[in-house]
C-alpha cells in the first residue's frame, strides 16, 4: 500500500552491522522529585528471528518488518516513518519512530500527551495548559516531532510511536 505512491524504488541494504540481540528501553523513575530515565536491556525479537533464519535474509522484507513494528501496524503512521527514512538507499536501522533518540522533562512529555490524545491544539490552549509552553513548543517544533500553522499545533505521524512510549514511561498509559 505504501508502495503503491511511487514510481520508483529505492534500494534496499542490510545494515553494516548485525543488529544487536537486545535493545534498549528506557523508564522514567522520580526520584527526589528528580525524573531520572533508566535504560534497561529488552531481547530484540526481530534480531533473534533474523539470526534464526535460515539463508540470508532479504533486506527489503527486514526494512517492512522493522517499519510494521516501528509503526504498530498503524499505516499512517508507517507512512510518515517511510517518507522520513526514505532515500537512495535504505537500511532497516534507517527506519526509526521521530523523535525517539530524544529524551524529554516532564512538560515536554506533557505537552506530546496532549497532543497525541488531541491530534490538534490551538497553540493559545497549549500556552493556558503547559507550563513554559514557548521552550517546550520551540523544542518539540525544531525537533521535528510537531508541526504548527495557523495557531494550531500538531504531532508528527511519524512522532506517534515516541509519545505513546514517552506517555507509558511517564506512567500516563
Amino acid at each position: 500500500m505504501i508502495l503503491d505512491r511511487y514510481d520508483e524504488m529505492p534500494t534496499f541494504a542490510p545494515d553494516e552491522t548485525a543488529p544487536g540481540i537486545l535493545d534498549v528501553r528506557r523508564y522514567g523513575v522520580e526520584w527526589r522529585s528528580h525524573d531520572l530515565s533508566v535504560p534497561v536491556p529488552v531481547p530484540s525479537l526481530a534480531a533473534i528471528r533474523t539470526s534464526l533464519a535460515a539463508g540470508d535474509v532479504d533486506p527489503e522484507d527486514v526494512v517492512f518488518e522493522r517499519l510494521a513494528a516501528v509503526s504498530d501496524g498503524n499505516v499512517g503512521v508507517a507512512t510518515a516513518i517511510w517518507e522520513g527514512s526514505r532515500r537512495e538507499d535504505i537500511r532497516p536501522s534507517d527506519v526509526v519512530a521521530g523523535g525517539s533518540d530524544l529524551e524529554f522533562d516532564r512538560e515536554e512529555a506533557f505537552c506530546l500527551r496532549i497532543l497525541l490524545s488531541k491530534e490538534r491544539v490551538e497553540r493559545a490552549e497549549l500556552a493556558r495548559t503547559v507550563d513554559g509552553a514557548g521552550r517546550v513548543l520551540g523544542r518539540l517544533l525544531r525537533e521535528g516531532v510537531a508541526s504548527a500553522d495557523d495557531g494550531v499545533v500538531r504531532l508528527d505521524p511519524a512522532a506517534v510511536p515516541t509519545a505513546v512510549a514517552e506517555s507509558e514511561r511517564r506512567g500516563a498509559g
